[in-house]
């Protein structure tokens, strides 16, 4: 028998750092999707307004 180990396949790194990046817009595009749903009440149209402003300041 001998005691050699296979070797692991690489994962890819860069590409799940990739999909990391990317989770977080995802939530907020999400998020700022389902805000209209709130129809006209005043927590809909600030959280709106939140929403936007927030994708805004982001550089």
């Amino acid at each position: 028998m001998s005691d050699t180990t296979a070797a692991m396949p690489a994962t890819p790194v860069a590409g799940r750092k990739r999909y990391q990046k990317m989770v977080p817009w995802i939530l907020l595009g999400a998020a700022g999707l389902l805000l209209p749903l709130l129809d006209d009440a005043y927590i809909g149209v600030i959280a709106q307004r939140a929403f936007i402003y927030w994708i805004l300041s982001v550089p």
